[in-house]
């Protein structure tokens, strides 16, 4: 093996002072693998999957001798193509909100729609936007599919690779989501869990076990430090040599 693929969201390094502090490097580093940096904070899973299936169709020379890590985020994250600009843009609604929450703030969400600086739009563009084309349920079955789609892909390259929750909603295995709906029960029968990392938790609620001043940026700052980092790393090295797939 000579290359880490890490992509994720902002829990992958936003805050640290070096790329080396990130859990991704520790990684490399540990194991003698070249990373590639692609995690980009605000990431939804949208960009997640599109970026690493675009990394698999462009590199297929390189694949078996890539370990893929894959940091999913929250459902309710979605991205837009903007065709002035020709590019992708993540489109982030009040992320600290937990899925089941979107549900009773309701079109509270669209007043926190964070949008691009070189894309902007109106509130009224907005409203109407979410009124007509957002469904939280459905973001949640599209969150579902993408996941396993890339693990279908990753799979049928013969791709090393492991997934990882970065917020606990996000956890198809967790037991304090209620209600989950149809596609949710299924996922569970059919997901390969054995190449999740902790796979009913995530690596924010992983951090709660130790002081927060110890292991976050900040009192109001819930992104993992270089502790936090090296906390998470421990947890995933073990996974790693578990399952010996280096």
């Amino acid at each position: 093996m000579k290359y880490l693929y890490y992509n994720g969201d902002s829990f992958c390094g936003d805050g640290v002072k070096r790329f080396d502090e990130t859990f991704g490097q520790l990684l490399g580093d540990k194991y003698n693998l070249e990373v590639n940096h692609v995690w980009k904070g605000g990431s939804s899973s949208h960009r997640i999957y599109r970026t690493t299936v675009d990394y698999i169709m462009n590199n297929q020379s390189k694949l078996q001798d890539t370990l893929f890590l894959i940091g999913w985020t929250k459902p309710t994250r979605f991205e837009l193509y903007d065709s002035t600009h020709k590019k992708y843009i993540d489109i982030i609604g009040q992320a600290n909100v937990e899925y089941r929450t979107y549900k009773k703030v309701g079109m509270a969400f669209i007043s926190n729609l964070n949008l691009s600086p070189d894309f902007e739009v109106s509130e009224q563009f907005k409203k109407e936007y979410i009124t007509k084309f957002v469904d939280f349920e459905n973001m949640l079955e599209d969150h579902i599919k993408r996941v396993y789609s890339l693990e279908c892909i990753l799979k049928a390259n013969n791709c090393k690779y492991l997934f990882w929750n970065a917020f606990h909603d996000t956890c198809i295995l967790h037991p304090d989501l209620p209600d989950p709906i149809p596609l949710w029960n299924k996922a569970v029968e059919i997901f390969d869990w054995e190449n999740w990392i902790l796979p009913n938790s995530s690596f924010d609620e992983y951090l709660e076990q130790f002081p927060r001043a110890d292991v976050r940026q900040g009192p109001n700052d819930d992104h993992p430090n270089k502790l936090g980092h090296q906390k998470w790393f421990e947890a995933v090295s073990e996974k790693i040599n578990s399952m010996n797939i280096l």
